[in-house]
């Protein structure tokens, strides 16, 4: 089969999305399907990861500055590239207007499948866009990444898919002691500072503990300033590479989720691959990744202080954190790997390709 993956972004952007789709290409290529990528960048350019083709195009750029003439050659470049790839489905991952604008574009005239995947919560209003309703109205599936994020606007074929990563081929390393671990884009939503105030009140009881804050972003100063005035034992290395983040996952205790928003949570994710309990925000997604009081725990989102009492009820019990991490780890074998989701979104694809054969007779 001849696949089309086309996210918002992707490598060497790293964030939830574009670590899943990655890691989504690499398997259905290693299953023996054709896989080609179609991304937004500054610039358009064509290059590989690990042996995928990627083509990116200033997508974004070319609208938001109003460029006609580099609308029309994004247009023209992409029709193109379907053209000669001629893909048995296109998958969408991410829905936001401006790359409705080109998708419902490129796919009006074209019978190929397309199933679009959904990242966020549909009330945003970007989503009731003129290209976004033209969008779902062109699809053949649709699928989430978590139940949290399904839509209630009716569709003849929709389910969740749940986010998926391989399974590490390193061993499980036994929890050391006194190390939190926060780690993702540096802005508002992931509420880090809260951590930062749960820090401050854990330290009175565990002057031990150390955070390890691992990310970039725009709130990197901010987050920089506040840890300096409230005079907390962290590091804050910046940017990792998926690689680094596992050996940081590696050297924590619990790794700490404090969003107010997360779709899904591929942190909480790779935690528990990698046997480590969760203490993290009951919203959304991260209800269904962190099983509370089994795999984590799950607090009211933006309290420090139930954060903070979270924390210390588990560092005060070392066995109960060891028996969630080996839960944690166990269960995301079973639920989470990316062999189940590439599964499942291929069967999706074949339910995809039979809606759109019956509707175009």
């Amino acid at each position: 089969m001849k696949i089309l993956l086309w996210p918002t972004l992707f490598f060497p952007n790293i964030g939830g999305l574009e670590k899943m789709v990655h890691s989504l290409a690499l398997e259905l290529r290693d299953k023996g399907h054709e896989v080609l990528v179609l991304a937004h960048a500054p610039k358009q350019e064509e290059f590989s990861v690990e042996g995928v083709p990627v083509f990116t195009f200033p997508f974004l750029t070319a609208l938001f500055r109003y460029r006609l003439p580099v609308i029309r050659e994004n247009l023209n470049a992409v029709s193109k590239i379907l053209d000669t790839f001629y893909p048995d489905v296109v998958n969408i991952h991410g829905w936001i207007e401006a790359f409705a604008f080109y998708q419902t574009r490129i796919l009006e005239k074209r019978e190929v499948p397309v199933c679009l995947t959904i990242h966020g919560l549909l009330e945003q209003e970007h989503y009731q866009t003129e290209n976004c309703v033209k969008l779902w109205q062109r699809v053949q599936a649709v699928t989430a990444v978590s139940d949290a994020v399904i839509p209630n606007e009716p569709h003849p074929f929709i389910q969740t898919i749940h986010n998926g990563l391989p399974l590490s081929k390193k061993p499980l390393k036994p929890l050391p002691k006194n190390r939190l671990l926060l780690v993702g884009r540096l802005t508002g939503e992931k509420c880090f500072h809260i951590a930062f105030h749960a820090l401050k009140l854990l330290l009175l009881d565990h002057p031990n503990l150390h955070l390890t804050l691992v990310g970039d972003g725009p709130d990197y100063d901010k987050l920089w300033k506040l840890k300096e005035e409230l005079q907390l034992p962290v590091t804050m290395p910046g940017f990792a590479s998926p690689d680094e983040v596992e050996d940081f996952i590696d050297q924590s205790t619990l790794i700490l989720v404090p969003s107010s928003y997360e779709s899904f949570s591929l942190v909480a994710l790779e935690a528990a691959l990698r046997g480590r309990p969760v203490v993290a925000s009951r919203v959304l997604g991260l209800k269904e990744v962190v099983e509370d009081q089994k795999t984590g725990l799950l607090i009211e989102p933006e309290n420090p202080e139930a954060l903070a009492k979270a924390i210390d009820s588990l560092l005060l019990d070392p066995p109960r954190m060891e028996k969630m991490g080996k839960a944690a780890f166990e269960r995301a074998s079973n639920l989470f790997t990316i062999e189940t989701t590439t599964n499942n979104y291929l069967r999706t694809y074949e339910q995809a390709a039979h809606f759109c054969h019956h509707s175009c007779l």
